[in-house]
């Protein structure tokens, strides 16, 4: 048995933890407004660039890839390169795949077990907080007999 990360954990993860998608992106909000569209993340990457992240739980679905052109539309000619659009799926289907590609949509695909391995190594103390907040522990294959059971309060 394992528990997933929610899709406002996996925000959490990746606001603090931006390298986990791209080295050297600065976060310039979370829950915040681009353009009139509520996105989840906003960066700022290494040439000033404003990427706008969608994360997306679980399969990614032509809906969510059809919100992120919405984004696209916003975005005027003299801009391209300027605002770039990323989404962050656990499963992206090759179908979903290959339309960003050819519309310029960026993508990345993080599993929940990239993210734990992620935390075990970067960041224990968020890991724990996470295991804690979901009141159960996460289980790690490799290890699932080692691991102390959290036990809530």
């Amino acid at each position: 048995m394992s528990v997933e990360f929610s899709e406002s954990d996996i925000e959490e993860i990746i606001a603090k933890h931006p390298e986990i998608i791209e080295k050297s992106l600065t976060l310039r909000g979370r829950q915040t407004t681009f353009r009139g569209k509520r996105v989840d993340l906003i960066f700022a990457d290494r040439r000033g660039a404003t990427l706008v992240v969608e994360l997306k739980k679980g399969i990614v679905e032509q809906k969510d890839v059809g919100q992120l052109t919405d984004y696209l539309g916003l975005i005027g000619q003299e801009e391209k390169g300027r605002i770039r659009i990323m989404l962050i799926g656990s499963v992206i289907p090759k179908l979903r795949r290959d339309g960003m590609n050819r519309i310029g949509i960026e993508y990345r695909e993080i599993t929940h077990q990239d993210y734990v391995q992620f935390l075990k190594k970067n960041d224990p103390e968020l890991l724990e907080k996470l295991e804690r907040k979901l009141m159960k522990p996460i289980i790690y294959p490799e290890k699932a007999m080692e691991r102390p059971r959290i036990i809530p309060l």
